[in-house]
């Protein structure tokens, strides 16, 4: 049976040190070198608007104008420029590449601590949960949503949130109720003031199905979830509400709020970005790191990029499938409490999935009679939670990897079905060419750039070999031992 070590052999301080080092180095040592990590929107409309607003307050006003833009535009108003967001002083302390390096730093610092607090919660093992919170945030959708600050930031405090909602359900007494709902209301309003109005959306969502269901599953004493609720709502009017108001104004005057409810259908995820969960590139990439083709698929690359890495995915597979089979086998892996948020994290994420196909599904036509959603675009961006869920889900599928000596035939039947579908994307893209690239839903044929593609495929799938060679070696190793 797996060992599971007390929650307080967990060393935050100890992990809190290595992430700050890891996420450090990762940002600021290529602006040392003169080559910073910041491209798309975050270079031409997120730096340069909190670099502007730092500037308005250093004169001594309040950033509320900018007259920089047309004949002039609301700048607090306009939620980009979050300039109530907490890292935004960071603008007024240090030059601006050095302050959002200095930011998204603390993002991913954030986040890795997030997941790993998580973990505490879940009772993962402290290596697994070491190994997948530091992977987080260099993964996944985070990983691809780096373009955006703002929508960085808020996903930043998903974790925080599901750890809200599963104290909130675990609580006991008023105080714990209380304390939950603080936690709850502080990262919801941390996202609110991050200013992406997806993030505020989308993941209010996901939470808000995740709750609806451990409340039902725990059945906490009214009393608790009462006084917990109270002051969430508390926290998240008054806290934002200097950032809030003014933004809510400007959207019911602005682009968005006189365009038709099928601006809500702008952005779906398409059903062929499923692909990129095995083959990350089966569309091209940025086109800007060597060889790497440049991206020819449907809509933006960022937006449609959910690629978790190709052994957290195994990872949250053979998890997955054991969560499935625990009715006949019961798995010494997942404690029940455990058990019960792993299976609400899977149907609310589930919602948000389709969600985020937009068009592409029913669903659709019942969000677009939810006020403030159906006046928002890009909702390929609830895919946020399929990216958390499997590296939730990894962390368990790595911890029976690594504690257990005995290998997992479930885990190795995994590894040969994404093998498959790797060989099998790649065989198809190269032998239908341009067909199956029009199949997928891309805009021009990828005939010049089969080769990357495939050369890419062939990667994932040796690191997947690689992988299952340890599986198989790993009670050899121990036996040695």
């Amino acid at each position: 049976m797996a060992h599971k070590p007390p929650t307080q052999q967990y060393n935050y301080w100890r992990f809190l040190l290595v992430a700050s080092l890891v996420f450090s180095a990762i940002n600021l040592v290529p602006l040392a070198l003169g080559h910073p990590v910041i491209v798309y929107d975050n270079l031409t409309q997120n730096n340069p608007l909190h670099y502007l607003a730092s500037e308005i307050i250093r004169s001594g006003h309040l950033p509320l104008w900018n007259p920089l833009a047309w004949s002039g535009t609301p700048l607090l108003a306009g939620f980009n420029a979050g300039v109530f967001f907490p890292l935004f002083v960071l603008y007024l302390i240090f030059p601006p590449l050095l302050a959002f390096s200095l930011f998204f730093a603390v993002l991913e610092i954030v986040l890795a601590f997030g997941m790993f607090w998580l973990f505490c919660h879940l009772k993962v093992a402290q290596r697994p949960a070491w190994l997948i919170a530091l992977a987080s945030p260099l993964l996944g959708f985070f990983a691809s949503q780096s373009v955006h600050l703002d929508m960085a930031s808020g996903l930043a405090l998903v974790p925080y949130l599901v750890i809200a909602v599963i104290r909130l359900a675990r609580a006991t007494s008023v105080t714990q109720g209380i304390y939950a709902g603080l936690v709850m209301g502080i990262s919801y309003s941390l996202v609110v003031l991050g200013g992406a109005p997806e993030a505020m959306i989308y993941e209010a969502l996901f939470i808000a199905i995740f709750t609806i269901l451990q409340l039902w599953r725990s059945r906490p004493r009214l009393k608790v979830v009462v006084a917990g609720a109270s002051v969430f709502f508390v926290t998240v009017v008054l806290v934002p509400a200097a950032q809030l108001l003014p933004g809510l104004g400007f959207v019911s005057a602005s682009q968005r709020g006189s365009l038709p409810s099928n601006f809500a259908t702008l952005g779906p995820l398409y059903p062929s970005a499923f692909f990129s969960l095995v083959t990350p590139f089966i569309f091209g990439g940025t086109g800007g790191f060597g060889s790497q083709p440049p991206y020819f698929g449907p809509y933006g690359f960022e937006e449609l990029t959910i690629f978790a890495g190709i052994i957290p995915l195994a990872l949250a597979i053979y998890a997955l499938a054991s969560l499935v089979a625990v009715r006949r086998r019961p798995s010494p892996d997942i404690t029940r409490s455990s058990r019960g948020i792993l299976v609400d994290l899977a149907l609310a994420t589930l919602v948000s999935t389709i969600a985020s196909l937009g068009s592409y599904t029913p669903l659709e036509a019942i969000l677009l009679h939810i006020p403030i959603y159906n006046r928002q675009r890009l909702p390929s961006r609830n895919i946020f939670a399929l990216d958390f869920l499997i590296m939730v889900y990894a962390g368990f599928g790595l911890e029976h990897f690594l504690v257990r000596a005995k290998p997992a035939k479930m885990l190795m039947r995994v590894v040969g079905l994404i093998f498959v579908a790797i060989v099998g994307s790649s065989a198809l893209i190269v032998t239908l060419n341009s067909s199956f690239t029009y199949w997928l839903g891309g805009t021009s044929s990828p005939i010049a750039h089969l080769g990357e593609i495939t050369i890419s495929n062939g990667i994932e799938a040796v690191i997947l070999v690689a992988f299952a060679a340890l599986v198989y070696l790993r009670p050899r190793m121990s036996t040695n031992a």
